[in-house]
């Protein structure tokens, strides 16, 4: 029987450990985007300027992700 280097337990580790690495990495993602607004005021931006900016910068990457993702599930190049 051949055994694998690697055991159940170190496996949960690295998956555990990756897990939180993720966490902080949203949490750094999520606490920087939600300040956007709040900078540009204090660049002196107009609260409609703000909001034109952040819906339209929305839109444009969840338009984006749709058309890469048809492209991506048409050509199998994930």
């Amino acid at each position: 029987m051949v055994r694998s280097g690697l055991s159940s337990s170190s496996a949960f580790n690295f998956v555990l450990t990756m897990g939180v690495v993720n966490l902080f990495g949203d949490m750094t993602y999520e606490g920087g985007g939600a300040i956007n607004g709040q900078f540009m005021a204090t660049l002196g931006a107009s609260a409609a300027v703000v909001s034109i900016t952040a819906g339209l910068g929305e839109f444009l990457g969840y338009a984006i992700r749709s058309v890469s993702g048809y492209i991506a599930d048409r050509t199998g190049r994930y």
